[in-house]
């Protein structure tokens, strides 16, 4: 038996939906930009610290007193409230994951990101 012309194709689905967005980007008359480069967050600092784990912090920061906020019934409002109220309370422990509120602190601590521009402040 023979086969002339027989090819097999393998399409990868993402890649298909990948090339679809960028096709309807285009007819709309929009610039796609591709192989753009993107500096890993490993790399990029503000004031000498790593600019992940202050963004990080700050983030958790906001969202943790905005949770805290949002209960009908805590003692504690704020990340600030979270480290006074285990300072008084030291005897209901910590894990042995965090065996203190270092973490915390160093949290609580950071700057906020007033530096950054408002649609991408926490």
């Amino acid at each position: 038996m023979q086969f002339k012309d027989f090819t097999i194709e393998f399409v990868d689905p993402e890649l298909e939906a990948y090339q679809w967005a960028i096709d309807t980007v285009k007819s709309h008359g929009r610039k796609v930009v591709s192989q753009v480069v993107i500096t890993p967050a490993s790399k990029i600092t503000y004031e000498g610290q790593s600019g992940y784990t202050i963004f990080r912090n700050a983030k958790f920061r906001s969202q943790l007193d905005e949770y805290l906020q949002e209960l009908e019934s805590s003692p504690v409002r704020s990340l600030a409230d979270v480290i006074k109220f285990n300072n008084e309370y030291p005897d209901l422990g910590f894990s042995p994951e965090s065996p203190d509120q270092s973490k915390l602190i160093s949290m609580q601590n950071d700057a906020p990101l007033d530096f950054l521009p408002k649609q991408y402040q926490p």
